[in-house]
């Protein structure tokens, strides 16, 4: 998380960042939005400014199957 930018270091963004992250792990083969939304506790524009910080920062990877789904990035 030290990688984004300090708005989503503290409350709630961070709450609601970390919840992304654990659903994604959860579910190696990765969500769409509506799904995120559903489970992140915020707004769809906020779940979308957030997956794009985590995408940004190589947190998550994303891939366009009939929509696009989220997943955790594999690390090296």
């Amino acid at each position: 998380m030290d990688e984004l930018p300090p708005k989503y270091k503290n409350e709630p963004h961070r709450d609601r960042i970390l919840t992304i992250l654990r659903i994604l792990n959860d579910n190696m083969d990765g969500l769409n939005l509506p799904e995120l939304v559903a489970v992140a506790g915020a707004s769809k524009n906020l779940v979308i400014e957030y997956l794009n910080q985590l995408f940004r920062n190589k947190f998550i990877e994303r891939e366009n199957r009939k929509g696009m789904i989220y997943r955790i990035a594999k690390r090296n």
